[in-house]
């Protein structure tokens, strides 16, 4: 089965009004209830027992950010090595996809095209 992580963004909007995170978390698990069991749910929030990710990508990275983000990296990575899909061969003409897009980042171009 695929995990799912739940992230959130736009935090210090967020946490303006106290219980804000609580009061989401609460609809996700409404919404979710019974159907996700795949659901990851982040170890170590301070933030209470969330079952996301409650991320600020709106401000510049102080520390308290940079180890949320840092905190669902890991996530991501520990997601990607229990996963047996990651151990499929990949066609090269994929691979080279990848190269173009990796590419063009570096250019700091946007978008790919395709002719």
């Amino acid at each position: 089965s695929v995990s799912v992580l739940l992230v959130g963004t736009f935090l210090a909007d967020v946490i303006e009004e106290k219980g804000n995170l609580q009061v989401i978390d609460k609809s996700l698990r409404e919404l979710t209830k019974g159907s996700f069991a795949q659901i990851v749910v982040p170890g170590g929030v301070e933030i209470g027992e969330l079952i996301y990710f409650p991320i600020d990508n709106k401000e510049s990275l102080s520390n308290k950010e940079s180890l949320e983000i840092d905190h669902l990296r890991r996530a991501v990575e520990q997601c990607a090595r229990g996963d047996q899909s990651v151990l499929q061969e990949v066609s090269v003409r994929w691979m080279a996809f990848l190269d173009s897009i990796l590419s063009e980042k570096q250019n700091k171009k946007p978008y790919l095209t395709f002719s």
